[in-house]
Formats: C-alpha cells, sequence, structure tokens
C-alpha cells in the first residue's frame, strides 16, 4: 500500500508540482515538508512513505515516478546509482543534514535501578544492563546498520563481534523498525537504546524523564538527497534542492525544520565526527546482516538466558576453576562464526549476497545458526557443572 500526502495546490500549481519518495517516517518528512512550504506556500506536493528496500522495488517497477529521494541509507544510493543511470550523477548522493548517533534513556527507569546512563558501547556490555536495552538490527533499519559497521571498524572484526554479542545477551528484545528503540525506551519498557537523536528529541519533546547522551566515537548519519534522470518537474525539483541547500548551512534551520543538523556544522567542528568507510560496509553488508540475524536475533531469548546465567554467577566467589570455565562459557559466546580471514573471502561474500530464497543461501544461512546454537549449548552445558 502505497501512503501519500498531497499538499493544497495553488494557481502555480502545475509549475510548482513536486513528487518525493522517501524511507524516513511521516513525522519526520511533514515536519520537512511543512518547512518547505514557508518557504514557498504556492507548492504542490505528493510524497512517498516506505522502506527503503520498498522504496527499490518501486522504483526498479517503474510504478512511481518520483523526482526526489530523500533518505539518510547510502544503500539505497548505493543501488540506485548502479541501476543505468536512474539518478541524476550531478545531482545526487549529496549530504545536506545529518544525525548523530545517541543512547536515549528513561532517567526514571535508569534511577529506580541505580544504573549510570552509558555514552560508550562497552557500557552497554556490563551485567548491570542485562535485559534493559532493545535495538534494532541491520537488516531492518538502515540506521542501526552503519552503528554495526562502525564497531565493526573501530574494534575490528573480531573485538567488534566480541562486543556486539555481548551486547546481544544483555538484549531484552530486538526492535524491529529503529523509532521503535525510543518508544520502548518512553512506554518504560526499557531503559536505554541506541538511536539517532533526532528520535531521541521527538520523544524529549513530549516526555520530560526522556533525555539522552552522545555514543562516544559514534557515526554520523548523513541525510542524502538525490534527484530522478529525467524528472518531469526541473523547476519544482531545483527549487527543493535550493531550500535544502539553505538547511545545509543553517544549523538552528535544520533543528527547527526537521530535527536535523546542518552538513556544514560537521566540516566546520573542531573535533571531526566520526564516519564509517563506506566502501568496505557495502561491500560486506549483507555478511553483517545476515551474521547479526543469525546469531543475536535468532537466539535473543536463549542469550538473555545464558549471560544472565554468567552475571549471577560472577557475583558470587568463584574458585580458579570456576572462574576458568566463565571465562570458556563467554569466550563460546562471544567469537564470531565467521572469521576476518572469512568475511573477505570472495565465496563467503558471493553467499552471503545470493538471493534469499535461493538454495545456497539458504544452507548457508542454516549452517551460521547452527554453528552458533552448538557454541550456546556448549556454554551451557559448562555452565552446569558449576554449582
Amino acid at each position: 500500500m502505497l501512503f501519500t500526502a498531497i499538499y493544497p495546490a495553488s494557481a502555480n500549481a502545475k509549475e510548482q508540482s513536486l513528487a518525493i519518495i522517501t524511507s524516513f517516517s511521516e513525522e519526520i518528512s511533514s515536519e520537512l515538508l511543512d518547512d518547505y512550504r514557508q518557504y514557498r506556500p504556492s507548492a504542490n506536493i505528493d510524497i512517498i512513505y516506505r522502506k527503503t528496500e520498498s522504496v527499490l522495488r518501486l522504483l526498479n517497477d517503474g510504478r512511481v515516478q518520483p523526482d526526489v529521494v530523500l533518505s539518510s541509507s547510502p544503500f539505497l544510493f548505493n543501488a540506485l546509482q548502479k541501476n543505468n543511470g536512474m539518478l541524476d550523477s550531478t545531482l545526487s548522493f549529496i549530504p545536506f543534514a545529518y544525525s548523530e548517533t545517541v543512547f536515549i534513556y528513561n532517567q526514571e527507569y535508569l534511577k529506580k535501578l541505580n544504573i549510570t546512563p552509558p555514552d560508550t558501547w562497552q557500557a552497554l556490555a556490563k551485567p548491570e544492563f542485562h535485559s534493559h536495552i532493545t535495538m534494532s538490527s541491520p537488516s531492518r533499519s538502515g540506521t542501526t546498520h552503519i552503528m554495526v559497521e562502525s564497531i565493526l571498524q573501530q574494534y575490528g572484526w573480531d573485538a567488534g563481534w566480541q562486543l556486539l554479542l555481548e551486547i546481544g545477551g544483555n538484549l531484552r528484545g530486538v526492535s524491529a523498525r529503529s523509532f521503535g528503540v525510543s518508544e520502548s525506551v518512553s512506554r518504560g519498557v526499557v531503559g536505554v537504546g541506541p538511536v539517532i537523536d533526532s528520535y531521541a528529541l521527538k520523544q524529549q519533546d513530549k516526555l520530560k524523564y526522556i533525555t539522552y547522551r552522545p555514543i562516544r566515537k559514534g557515526p554520523i548519519i548523513p541525510v542524502y538527497y538525490g534527484v530522478i534522470h529525467n524528472s518531469a518537474n526541473k523547476a519544482a525539483t531545483h527549487d527543493f534542492l535550493a531550500y535544502l541547500q539553505q538547511l545545509s548551512t543553517d544549523e538552528r534551520h535544520a533543528m527547527r525544520a526537521f530535527k536535523k543538523h546542518a552538513i556544514q556544522t560537521s566540516e566546520q567542528s573542531s573535533e571531526k565526527p566520526y564516519s564509517v568507510d563506506q566502501t568496505l560496509m557495502l561491500k560486506r553488508s549483507n555478511l553483517v546482516k545476515l551474521l547479526f540475524d543469525k546469531t543475536i536475533v535468532a537466539h535473543t531469548p536463549i542469550l538473555q538466558q545464558v549471560w544472565g546465567d554468567i552475571h549471577q554467577k560472577e557475583k558470587r566467589r568463584l574458585t580458579s576453576a570456576e572462574q576458568h570455565k566463565i571465562t570458556q562459557a563467554k569466550q563460546l559466546l562471544s567469537t564470531p562464526i565467521i572469521t576476518l580471514a572469512q568475511s573477505e573471502s570472495a565465496h563467503v561474500l558471493q553467499l552471503a549476497n545470493l538471493p534469499p530464497q535461493s538454495h545456497e543461501r539458504v544452507m548457508f544461512s542454516e549452517s551460521l545458526e547452527k554453528k552458533f546454537r552448538l557454541n550456546i549449548d556448549k556454554a551451557l552445558d559448562i555452565l552446569r557443572t558449576i554449582e
């Protein structure tokens, strides 16, 4: 189903007609377009809201013919750029704003448990956060994918996955969408979760007990625009791009318009924000999504149970033999099931890039899940030997 919002036409509606397709939520997009209408009151805008993969399908099928694409997903623009000149090469994949990555948290929730709000990924792996966290997955959220990839790039493949798997053991659940993280924190289902700051600011405006802390060395998430080749509404399109360029240089206006930062702010900052190596991220994107799904997402309940058992046992006075067993169990649970060398293998990457329903991809996917489940079972057997 397509969701569209039609803004009122004026006498010059034909000249001002503009079609936009976006992966943003309706709430964020509507604020941006309401602000644009103040800039251009006569504008007539048709907007379609879809998830990233749905945007690709609609455009590839030719079922919609928009003028402009708005998204924070580099995966979307990379795919569109490869599609036989679908995008105007001179007016596409251009950042005009960005979001910061933050930990949104419920002050009342954490205060009740005497938990210090986190500002690093390592903090989320601590025992006190067990079952008090939620996050989305790379396969369901492009922003979460960028966060996960930033961990792998900053810490390295092995240490990065170790950290992610330890955090996975503290998750209460995995959210289907990134904005669901901020909603769960706001409702008090969990205490904290990683999101972009615009989601946190939205909740903060509504609820006084919701706030956030920037993730130390967290990646920025640029917002891009792209113009469809042979756009039918050149004048309206260029007028809208001129408005976006204004936002790119005016921090106060960008925040007021849709709670994003002007891209020029990051360029002028004395402390350059962290950004991921997009070439590496795009190369292994399907593998990272698959690994996260087959280790963390597929085993969230049992991981919560086994890591909870570890945390409880570590509170006791352990013998050296028992501590050695705990270490063994942790290693089994936090060692990546694909090595760095394998992640760089053309064969492994090819398997991850196959269509999800293909026989080879299904077999590869099942083998990953079974391998990790075997590690979990071994860890459980070890923990059962500790009285």
